[in-house]
């Protein structure tokens, strides 16, 4: 199995498509969450965008998937 996700939510935005563009250039396995997958595009092919809402935690479950929690940057 490779380098768990790094789960980026509002990548479409302006400071998070910077987190995004950082952390590929990184060398970092990015999944993005969205609601319009279509915005998530710009970021290419090594970006993986799931359709999600964080007001619809119905929509959250495949954004997780393969996702680590690093316990030493939260609580």
């Amino acid at each position: 199995m490779g380098k768990p996700f790094i789960l980026v939510a509002g990548a479409t935005g302006t400071v998070g498509s910077e987190v995004v563009k950082q952390l590929v250039e990184l060398g970092g396995r990015v999944r993005v969450l969205t609601r319009d997958p279509e915005k998530a595009k710009k970021f290419g092919k090594s970006v993986e965008a799931i359709k999600g809402d964080l007001e619809k935690p119905e929509t959250l479950a495949p954004a997780f998937t393969g996702v680590e929690w690093n316990k030493s940057l939260g609580s």
